[in-house]
C-alpha cells in the first residue's frame, strides 16, 4: 500500500538527479549561464534597430561598446560585456523559473525622471529558465484607464457605479505604460535565456509619482509572495503650456478640433489619462483661441479643422520644453460655406460620453463640455440627449446669471422626443 509518505521517498530516490540538477535558480537579472552570444546578439541588434526606430537610440558610446562586444569570439565574455552594457538601461528584471512561475526586482536604472504629459524609454530584462515562448506582458495598476466603455446593460444602475472610476480613483491612474512589440521586435518571447525588452511609460502628472510594475508571462502566475510585483518611485518633469491662436476664415477667434500625434503616431493628451473637457473616448481634443495644451519637448504634428465644411490642415510644432512656449498660430481654411446657400449645419442626436448615461445616470458629460464639441465642429444646432442627472442641469447652466450660453443665441430647448435638450 502506497502511503503518502512511501509515495514522496519513491520519487525522491527516482527523480532525485532531476531534483539536484534544478538546483537553485540564479539571482535576479544574471545570465543563466547557457545563453550563446550569436543568438543573443542577434536579438540585441533588433533591439538597437527598434530603438532607432522609435527616436530613442542608445547613445554612441554604448552602441560601439556593443559592436565591440558582438566581435569578442570568447562567448562568456561576450554575454557578460553586452549584459553589462544594457543593464544599467534595465528599469525591471523578470524571471521565468522552470516551473514558468515570474517573479520580478528592480532594475539596474536609476530613480529615472518622467515627462509630465510625455513618455520616456526603458528596457526590462528577461532571464527565461523555462524558454517560455509565451507573450511578455508589463501591467501597471496606475495606468488603468480612467474613463469606461458602456457594456449596454441595465445590471447595477441602482447604485448608479457599475464599474465607473470615481474622482479619487483616476487622480490615482496617473501613467500609461506600453512594451513596445512592433517589427523588428515580437511579441511573444523567443525562448532565449536572456532577453531585453522595450517598455514605455507616460506620465500624466509631475511631481513624485509611485507606479507597481507587475511582469506576467505564460499561465499568468506569479512567484510566492507577490514577486513579481515591484513599486517604483518616479520624478516626473513638468512641461509646458503651448498658447494655441486659432482663428477663421475671416480672421475672428474661434474653437476647433485638434488632433496632436508624435512621429510614432501617439495621441497627446494620452486618451486613456484625459480628464474633462478632453473626452477620452475621442481622439481629438477641442480648443478656443486663447486655450492652450500641455505638452513634454518634442515635435509634434498638429491636425486641425472645424468640421466637414473646413479643410484639415497639418502643422510641425516643436515644443522646447523649457516652460515659457511661443503660440501656435492655427488659420482655418473653408472649401464651402453651406450658410450662403441657406443651410446650417446640425447634429440632431448626441449621445454624451457614448451613451454610458444609459448604465449609471451619474456619469456623462456636462453642457459645457458638449458645447465646446458643438462649436469646435462649427455646428449650428446641436440637439444632446439628457446627460448625467438629466434635462434640469442642462437647464440650470443655460439659464444661471452670466452664463456664456445663455446670451439669447444658445439655451435649452424642448424637442419632440422626451428628455433631450437643444442648444
Amino acid at each position: 500500500m502506497y502511503t503518502r509518505r512511501n509515495f514522496h521517498r519513491i520519487l525522491a530516490g527516482a527523480g532525485g538527479g532531476w531534483l539536484t540538477h534544478i538546483g537553485a535558480a540564479p539571482a535576479s537579472g544574471q545570465q543563466s549561464g547557457t545563453v550563446q552570444s550569436q543568438p543573443l546578439a542577434a536579438q540585441i541588434r533588433r533591439l538597437m534597430a527598434a530603438l532607432d526606430s522609435i527616436g530613442d537610440p542608445l547613445n554612441p558610446a554604448d552602441t560601439a561598446a556593443l559592436n565591440l562586444a558582438f566581435a569578442q569570439t570568447d562567448e562568456t565574455a561576450a554575454v557578460g560585456r553586452i549584459q553589462e552594457i544594457l543593464d544599467r538601461h534595465v528599469l525591471l528584471n523578470v524571471d521565468i523559473n522552470p516551473e514558468s512561475r515570474v517573479s520580478a526586482t528592480r532594475g539596474g536604472a536609476g530613480a529615472e525622471l518622467l515627462v509630465e504629459q510625455g513618455w520616456r524609454t526603458f528596457l526590462v530584462k528577461g532571464t527565461n529558465q523555462a524558454r517560455d515562448t509565451s507573450v511578455l506582458r508589463i501591467t501597471c495598476p496606475q495606468a488603468r484607464p480612467t474613463g469606461r466603455m458602456s457594456q449596454q446593460s441595465i445590471t447595477g444602475v441602482h447604485d448608479f457605479t457599475n464599474g465607473a472610476v470615481d474622482a479619487v480613483e483616476a487622480r490615482e491612474r496617473w501613467a500609461a505604460i506600453g512594451l513596445w512589440d512592433k517589427p523588428p521586435l515580437q511579441s511573444a518571447l523567443s525562448g532565449l535565456e536572456i532577453e531585453y525588452r522595450i517598455l514605455q511609460i507616460y506620465s500624466r502628472d509631475r511631481g513624485r509619482r509611485e507606479g507597481v510594475l507587475e511582469a506576467l508571462a505564460g499561465r499568468g502566475e506569479q512567484d510566492l509572495g507577490y514577486r513579481s510585483s515591484v513599486p517604483i518611485l518616479f520624478d516626473c518633469l513638468p512641461s509646458a503650456d503651448v498658447p494655441l491662436q486659432i482663428a477663421d476664415v475671416d480672421g475672428s477667434p474661434v474653437t476647433a478640433s485638434l488632433l496632436i500625434t508624435d512621429a510614432l503616431r501617439r495621441v497627446y493628451p494620452v486618451q486613456a489619462k484625459r480628464a474633462l473637457p478632453d473626452l477620452w473616448f475621442e481622439r481629438q481634443i477641442y480648443r478656443a483661441s486663447g486655450e492652450s495644451v500641455r505638452l513634454g519637448a518634442g515635435t509634434y504634428a498638429f491636425e486641425y479643422g472645424r468640421g466637414p465644411e473646413y479643410l484639415r490642415k497639418k502643422l510641425a510644432v516643436t515644443v522646447g520644453g523649457s516652460g515659457t512656449e511661443k503660440p501656435v498660430s492655427l488659420r482655418l481654411e473653408r472649401w464651402i460655406d453651406p450658410r450662403k446657400f441657406g443651410y446650417y449645419p446640425g447634429d440632431t442626436h448626441i449621445h454624451a460620453a457614448g451613451c454610458s448615461h444609459y448604465e449609471s445616470p451619474f456619469e456623462g458629460v456636462t453642457p459645457e463640455v458638449m458645447f465646446r464639441q458643438v462649436q469646435g465642429e462649427a455646428l449650428s444646432v446641436g440637439d444632446v440627449l439628457t446627460w448625467a442627472p438629466g434635462y434640469l442641469l442642462s437647464e440650470a447652466v443655460f439659464q444661471r446669471a452670466r452664463s456664456p450660453y445663455g446670451n439669447g443665441r444658445f439655451g435649452p430647448r424642448t424637442c419632440p422626443w422626451a428628455g433631450t435638450a437643444s442648444i
